[in-house]
């Protein structure tokens, strides 16, 4: 296996791919204890943090502000699948990182939208009302078809603040420049 991604010298260490692999960022000055994203990052299922013991690798995709890590990783129920973790890291390999900065992605149409809608709290009326009702309603947070969807009321205010406390928002009940972008998934 070692041969197949071009490191016939993890052979040598008698190490596994996994092993080997770590062993070879922690050679060159590229390995550590802090998540970072694009790092890959390496298991000990039984918590040695040794890296002959390392099972199994992936890729840090995020890093929450808890300390929990999302991951890529393959050989997952025979699959690559999405993960978030938060223990059994033996260490991580961070790659040749750019000292660019990265260039700053275009805005979306959608982005754009979101810029241009209002403040809503309640007792506000119209056809942007009825937007944050259906999107509310689409993400099943309580709202039924027996509420006015036109009028920001109770009922659409204590779905919005649920909705603001789910998704890690200042709970204040108001759809602004920060909850708008949540709601449309494009933050």
């Amino acid at each position: 296996m070692g041969g197949r991604s071009g490191r016939a010298d993890l052979r040598r260490w008698g190490l596994g791919l996994d092993a080997g692999h770590a062993q070879w960022f922690k050679d060159h000055g590229r390995w550590g204890h802090t998540p970072r994203r694009g790092a890959i990052v390496f298991f000990d299922w039984q918590g040695s943090k040794n890296i002959p013991a390392i099972d199994h690798v992936g890729i840090v995709e995020s890093v929450r502000s808890n300390g929990t890590i999302v991951t890529i990783e393959g050989n997952t129920s025979n699959r690559v699948m999405r993960r978030e973790r938060s223990g059994l890291v033996a260490g991580y390999g961070y790659p040749a990182y750019s000292s660019k900065p990265a260039p700053k992605p275009e805005v979306s149409w959608t982005e754009e939208i979101v810029k241009t809608l209002p403040l809503l709290k309640r007792g506000a009326r119209g056809y942007d009302v009825k937007t944050l009702f259906y999107l509310l309603h689409a993400r099943s947070m309580g709202l039924n078809d027996t509420i006015d969807d036109t009028v920001f009321g109770g009922p659409l205010e204590d779905a919005l603040r649920a909705f603001q406390k789910a998704a890690g928002l200042k709970v204040d009940g108001e759809c602004g420049p920060k909850t708008w972008p949540k709601l449309m998934r494009v933050d």
